[in-house]
């Protein structure tokens, strides 16, 4: 079948490429998209030439032309005979960004959506999927926490860990007036600094993905504080260990989604409040807490672009962060 694609073809440059896909395999269907969603982090690292595969020889796939996208919702418009989905079935999977891709129900991550329903909340559930990793990455069981990044897998996380029952305070730090704004919607209090806020935390997630914050994380935590990892990091910090971690007997955690296998559950290496012990688990519990409202997503629905305004998209995320926050790439 003949689709449209976006492609990163060189540092800073995107185009819309004509492409051909087509099923390969008993247990694969075809999914017309409804709309894409642009991470705002590693997409604009990609994008812009900062993410820190490309001076690593071990990320060979960090090269350009790069195929973008992880979170795609749409409709299956065919379905081969092992498919555990059918024709007409709603779909959030890790589609790329595209007007169709090719969903493997035998091995990729994907959730049949409610029928008749606005998709686009749903979307996020893929990156609250990802926010969930810090909780399961927690190695004692948090009290006062702070979140550093109030961007869409900061304020997820921070839902998410308000749902912990030990949890007495949270908060999420942002130099954003709207981002703060929108924690806010979303029960989430939040401050420009942790000098701003009136505790000190025993939990505190790097959520921005900027090595800078990390040294500001590590003064402010308390002693035997865990910090928990989450952003991508896009470079280098130099860390006073001795001061700041030796000393402090703080615990450095980095929380990859890929601490959750993908499909069969491993028990016994989380704490109690961790719910699901697989990516396929948490997407299906999280994207029933989107569908009941637990999980509050719609706020971040900021911006709707065509495939042909994607260029000026990646721009604006990048030079205009403090207006541009979720941005759907529409391919109906």
């Amino acid at each position: 079948m003949d689709i449209v694609q976006l492609a990163f073809t060189e540092k800073s440059k995107t185009a819309i490429e004509h492409r051909s896909i087509f099923l390969s395999s008993r247990s694969q269907c075809l999914v017309k998209h409804d709309c894409t969603l642009i991470s705002p982090g590693t997409e604009t690292a990609l994008f812009n030439g900062t993410h820190i595969g490309f001076s690593d020889p071990s990320i060979s796939w960090a090269r350009y032309p790069v195929y973008p996208g992880y979170a795609a919702v749409g409709a299956v418009i065919e379905a081969n005979v092992d498919c555990d989905l059918a024709v007409g079935d709603q779909v959030l999977y890790y589609g790329q960004h595209a007007s169709h891709g090719v969903l493997d129900s035998s091995e990729m991550l994907w959730a049949r959506l409610p029928a008749d329903t606005d998709l686009r909340p749903f979307l996020l559930g893929r990156f609250a999927q990802i926010a969930y990793s810090a909780l399961a990455a927690l190695h004692v069981i948090p009290r006062k926490v702070v979140v550093y990044g109030a961007g869409l897998v900061g304020n997820l996380c921070a839902q998410l860990m308000k749902t912990i029952p030990s949890v007495e305070q949270i908060s999420i730090l942002d130099y954003s007036d709207r981002r703060l704004a929108i924690a806010r919607e979303c029960g989430i209090p939040g401050a420009k600094t942790a000098a701003d806020l009136s505790y000190s935390a025993d939990t505190i997630v790097e959520a921005t993905g900027s090595p800078a914050v990390v040294n500001d994380a590590l003064t402010y935590i308390e002693n035997r504080g865990q910090l928990i990892l989450l952003g991508s990091s896009r470079g280098t910090a130099e860390v006073n260990f001795y001061k700041l971690v030796h000393r402090k007997l703080v615990t450095i955690i980095g929380a990859h989604e890929t601490i959750l296998p993908p499909k069969k559950a491993v028990d016994g290496l989380f704490q109690p409040f961790v719910e699901w012990h697989s990516q396929q688990d948490a997407l299906d519990g999280l994207l029933h807490m989107v569908k009941d409202g637990t999980l509050v997503t719609r706020n971040f629905i900021q911006t709707v672009v065509l495939p042909g305004q994607v260029q000026t998209a990646f721009e604006n995320l990048i030079d205009k962060p403090n207006d541009y926050l979720g941005v759907l790439i529409d391919w109906r």
